[in-house]
């Protein structure tokens, strides 16, 4: 019959071009499993706190800890903030880590970089914590390339955004014991074009609106000890690999797809649905 185009291939040739599909599909397995990295991996930022003594009323001040900018706040619980929407205490995560005193770099290899924000949160019985709290974060995100000086940082973004915290209490409800609180989505960028990036954030309170509702945004979310932040990029060598296969893969794909599209075209008939969308499939498989 000449209706379809895999009736017109020998048994012979089918099988010699599944078997190559399977050799193929088999020796990508295991350059994978044997040459290939973990697809991602992450860095974990204990926030440093910082003294602001603008109270963030200038925008342009970045805090960081290296070279060190930081007026640094040993502990929360014995601050008194000098503003009374606390916008004085700065979290600062810069990223990534140093190692053996060396200044690690995010690579454009990394295809993307993810942030995760964890809030510890102490138990007290004069602070309260509401079901489902809602939390405010201020954060500035800025960035540093090779030829910029140590202490030159640019915005990448500012904003302000909300989150639902939710948290568990401890089984024994005594100070020093931490509520398990979920990890939260911090930022997400899609690309990584600069080798460092610098958070600052705040956690403002509007004092005037926590008295009109306690349960507003930053009124009932407990005594905050720490801010960690879970950056999490793919590897770059992952990355290589996967692009190598494709490179390879993409003229035998192209090449399956325009000798398919050739016979179905030479058929006295129409092209039918599932024909056109088996084409539409191989196109896809080649981008």
């Amino acid at each position: 019959m000449g209706g379809a185009v895999i009736e017109n291939v020998s048994n012979r040739k089918l099988f010699a071009i599944l078997a190559s599909l399977l050799i193929t599909l088999i020796v990508f397995f295991l350059l994978g499993a044997i040459y290939s990295p973990q697809p991602s991996s992450s860095m974990e930022f204990i926030m440093i706190k910082c003294k602001d003594d603008e109270g963030g009323r200038n925008p342009k001040n970045w805090f960081y800890i290296r070279p060190p900018h930081c007026n640094l706040i040993s502990d929360l619980e014995h601050f008194t903030p000098r503003f009374s929407d606390m916008r004085d205490i700065v979290f600062v995560a810069q990223m990534p880590h140093q190692r053996d005193g060396v200044n690690l770099e995010y690579s454009a290899w990394f295809q993307f970089l993810l942030g995760l924000l964890e809030v510890d949160i102490e138990y007290n019985s004069q602070f309260d914590l509401a079901e489902s709290a809602l939390i405010q974060l201020e954060i500035r995100l800025g960035y540093r390339t090779r030829s910029d000086a140590p202490n030159e940082w640019h915005e990448l973004i500012s904003t302000n955004t909300t989150r639902i915290l939710e948290c568990s209490p401890p089984q024994t409800k005594a100070e020093g014991h931490m509520y398990d609180c979920a990890a939260m989505d911090l930022f997400e960028l899609g690309s990584n074009p600069y080798p460092f990036y610098l958070i600052n954030l705040r956690l403002p309170v509007d004092q005037e609106a926590c008295r009109r509702d306690p349960k507003g945004p930053n009124c009932a979310i407990g005594r905050i000890s720490d801010l960690r932040v879970i950056a999490i990029h793919q590897n770059g060598g992952f990355t290589a690999i996967w692009l190598w296969m494709k490179t390879i893969v993409a003229p035998f794909v192209i090449a399956a797809v325009m000798w398919y599209w050739n016979r179905i075209v030479a058929l006295n008939r129409y092209p039918y649905l599932l024909e056109k969308a088996i084409f539409a499939l191989g196109l896809s498989l080649a981008i």
